[in-house]
């Protein structure tokens, strides 16, 4: 075994978040036993040839130490730095921010987030965080356009 994951139980503001859990965290890690990806966000962690990832089964409880404050749901300062690493990373792995791209993904990460990992039953804290997730995916995909629109063909002139 080279990487042990286990399920993350996430709360805020002392409750449990319904649609960010589970969120499988790869926290036990052989070093000489795992390839480390550090290109990529999130990072990517493979076990070398020879050796598996093993899912515990015993969650890991996260929560924010010291508190709930306003700026965890509304977190303006690092949602545009964040969407600027992600968009990087998917041009690196050559995506592109096509209409469909554009025009669903964000409803799509709403409806995802609120119906099917159940938000809607976390009450108004799920419908903003569900929100909050689609605005992310909005910025990250928008980052991404405005990137295919000032990449330089070689000639020195912007598209």
């Amino acid at each position: 075994i080279a990487v042990c994951e286990m399920p993350r139980r996430n709360y805020l503001a002392g409750r449990y978040i319904r649609c960010w859990s589970p969120d499988w965290q790869a926290r036990l890690i052989h070093r000489q036993r795992t390839e480390w990806d550090v290109g990529h966000l999130p990072e990517n962690r493979r076990p070398m040839p020879g050796f598996g990832i093993r899912r515990l089964r015993g969650p890991l409880l996260h929560g924010r130490a010291g508190g709930f404050t306003p700026t965890d749901l509304v977190d303006g300062v690092k949602m545009p730095s964040s969407a600027e690493l992600l968009a990087s990373n998917l041009a690196r792995r050559g995506k592109r921010a096509t209409l469909a791209n554009l025009l669903f993904r964000p409803p799509a990460t709403f409806l995802k987030y609120y119906i099917l990992r159940g938000g809607i039953l976390d009450g108004r804290l799920g419908l903003v965080i569900a929100y909050k997730t689609m605005i992310g995916v909005m910025l990250k995909y928008t980052a991404l356009f405005a990137k295919e629109l000032t990449r330089d063909d070689g000639d020195g002139a912007a598209r």
